[in-house]
């Protein structure tokens, strides 16, 4: 899958969070995108998602890890529900809804994705 330009922008966004051993949340990495990512407009959110989404997909052949488990919410501290369905399609997580399953397996797909980009900078 090739990324378009905005999802290379996003892509390298979070390989850098990842080396950093660092998370951003989704209205922050809105604002680092620039100007065109507005919050406040959701058919912008939904585009955005949708790239977050095919970001970690292209990266999943790669790392098998879903990258974009750096973008977090505010609110939650994890990923949202978008990421949880990624990670049920990619047969990563059990798809349970359970909040404590979807903790133990971000915090341990997010330690995956920091050890996989630490150790291999593309």
């Amino acid at each position: 899958m090739e990324l378009t330009t905005e999802e290379q922008k996003i892509r390298d966004i979070l390989i850098r969070l990842a080396n950093e051993s660092a998370t951003i949340s989704y209205s922050d990495m809105c604002i680092e995108l620039g100007d065109s990512y507005d919050q406040n407009n959701p058919t912008k959110m939904e585009e955005f998602y949708k790239e977050l989404s095919n970001v970690a997909v292209a990266d999943f052949k790669l790392s098998k890890s879903l990258l974009s488990v750096v973008v977090v919410s505010e609110r939650k501290g994890y990923p949202g529900d978008g990421f949880f369905t990624l990670a049920k399609d990619k047969g990563k997580f059990n798809g349970s809804e359970n909040k404590t399953n979807q903790v133990v397996f971000f915090v341990n797909e997010l330690r995956s994705v920091f050890k996989f980009w630490q150790n291999n900078m593309v």
